[in-house]
């Protein structure tokens, strides 16, 4: 049997950067990647693959974007800012490594450099993942700065929502595993979503039965 590893703060601080990094990533558990589409105003395409993207409400319907501090140019949250529209794509698993590529340091398009093809939709004002089948187009809404690290908190309002049609359940529920997209741990590894199970609607003294297997 493995034996315990156990870190304090202090431990934790004294660790390499970049060790530090990957074991405080990979412990937050697995997390939704996407690849954000942008442009500034000039019509300058940007593409930037991201783990930090969340729920924030249904209603209105609303995600959140956690960025690094903006001590050096982060072009994803620059063009957000001035064009006020982007696009949040789900990866495939097989275009994982190209998802994984657009985090280098590219001059130019990662749309052109990575592989993807740029879609607008709708007219919406922000390229979209051609290889992508589920897809969202947001405007700019608002955004913080978390004092504690300078990391910046940034909600878009969704404006629009794409999916293929066999993914969406009766209730409303979205099938994500139907499309074998790619969750991330760390800052590097990259996993197939299996099936998963979903429960009744909790009750006090009721134990949650299952409703189905998805």
């Amino acid at each position: 049997m493995n034996e315990q590893i156990n870190y304090t703060l202090d431990k934790i601080n004294q660790l390499p950067s970049r060790f530090r990094g990957q074991m405080m990533n990979s412990l937050s558990g697995f997390k939704n990647t996407v690849l954000i589409g942008s442009q500034n105003s000039q019509g300058d395409t940007n593409l930037a693959i991201f783990s930090q993207v969340f729920h924030i409400g249904a209603n209105p319907p609303a995600l959140g974007i956690l960025f690094r501090p903006h001590t050096v140019a982060r072009h994803t949250l620059e063009n957000i800012l001035e064009h006020r529209y982007f696009t949040v794509n789900y990866i495939p698993m097989n275009y994982a490594s190209e998802a994984h590529h657009t985090a280098a340091k590219w001059d130019g398009s990662e749309f052109e450099h990575c592989g993807f093809g740029v879609d607008y939709q709708n007219e919406f004002p922000a390229p979209y993942v051609k290889e992508s089948t589920v897809r969202l187009g947001l405007s700019y809404e608002e955004h913080s700065k978390i004092t504690f690290n300078d990391t910046i908190l940034l909600v878009g309002k969704v404006l629009e929502v794409s999916f293929p049609s066999c993914f969406q359940k009766e209730d409303g529920y979205v099938d994500l595993s139907k499309g074998n997209f790619a969750m991330g741990t760390g800052m590097d590894a990259y996993h197939s979503v299996s099936r998963g199970i979903r429960f009744s609607y909790p009750e006090p003294h009721e134990k949650p039965k299952i409703i189905r297997y998805v």
